[in-house]
C-alpha cells in the first residue's frame, strides 16, 4: 500500500468536500460519502445516518447560515489497512438569524477503501468538536 499516495488522495477529497458545502455544490458529496455515512453529534448522543441524510444536514446548515470565513489546518492522516482517519483544526465565522458566530474546533473524518478498489476512498464517519464558540450581534 502506498500511504503517501493515499494521504494525497484523502487531502484532495477533504478539499472537495469542503469546497462542495462552502460553494453550495452538495451534489459533489455523493461521490465521496459512503451510502452508510454517519455524522455523529459532538456529544455522541445523536447521529445522522445515510448519505442522503448527511448531505441534507449540510444543506440545512448552508441554507440557514451565511458563511463569512472558513479556514482549516493541514489534516493529520493515519491509516490502518483500508481505514484512514483525518483530523484537522478549523475556524468558521458565519451569520445566522441576524447574529454572528465564530467557532474553532476540530473536524474528524473516517474513510474506508473497498479492498478491490485502491482509488475509492469514501467518508464513512464524521464528527466535529467545537472548542470555542462566540456570538456577537
Amino acid at each position: 500500500m502506498d500511504f503517501q499516495n493515499d494521504r494525497y488522495t484523502i487531502r484532495k477529497i477533504l478539499q472537495i468536500i469542503n469546497r462542495a458545502w462552502l460553494d453550495n455544490h452538495l451534489e459533489m458529496l455523493n461521490d465521496y460519502f459512503d451510502e452508510k455515512m454517519v455524522i455523529m453529534s459532538q456529544d455522541f448522543k445523536n447521529k445522522t445516518v445515510g448519505r442522503k441524510a448527511c448531505i441534507l444536514s449540510y444543506k440545512q446548515f448552508i441554507e440557514t447560515a451565511k458563511i463569512l470565513d472558513y479556514d482549516q489546518s493541514d489534516p493529520q492522516i493515519e491509516f490502518w489497512s483500508n481505514t484512514g482517519v483525518a483530523v484537522y483544526s478549523f475556524s468558521l465565522n458565519y451569520e445566522m438569524n441576524n447574529k454572528k458566530f465564530s467557532e474553532k474546533g476540530e473536524d474528524i473524518f473516517v474513510f474506508n477503501r473497498e479492498e478491490d478498489d485502491d482509488n475509492s476512498w469514501k467518508a464513512v464517519w464524521r464528527t466535529i468538536t467545537v472548542f470555542e464558540k462566540k456570538q456577537s450581534d
